[in-house]
């Protein structure tokens, strides 16, 4: 499952990824990004990944997150609130190949993360 918001009055999405994924889910997720880039120009994204059921993701949506790299040109600062080390390792290898700022941060954390991606 996966649910997508914005933090009222700012440019920040949230992005809460546990369980299974669907194409619905990205189909939402694209849509909150896209309406946030047209709003304002550059955005903040605090994604959450919690306990993901890797055989119930459909691969039509994989597909779909994976497309959905190409917002971060659009991405200011990005904010992965994980348990996972592989997933923080990746979030750190994604901040060196774009211009945003990225930061990691353990599932008991994520307070920490939302006072950051909002300063």
């Amino acid at each position: 499952m996966l649910q997508v918001s914005t933090i009222e009055n700012s440019n920040v999405v949230t992005a809460d990824y546990s369980g299974s994924l669907d194409v619905e889910d990205e189909k939402k997720l694209r849509s909150v990004l896209e309406e946030a880039v047209a709003r304002s120009g550059k955005i903040r994204l605090l994604v959450t990944i919690g306990d993901i059921d890797l055989g119930r993701i459909e691969p039509k949506a994989a597909w779909m997150d994976l497309k959905a790299a190409g917002f971060f040109d659009d991405v200011e600062k990005l904010a992965v609130v994980s348990d996972a080390s592989w997933l923080n390792q990746l979030t750190d290898w994604a901040g060196n190949l774009t211009d945003m700022t990225v930061e990691t941060y353990p599932s008991g954390q994520r307070d920490n993360a939302v006072a950051w991606i909002t300063e």
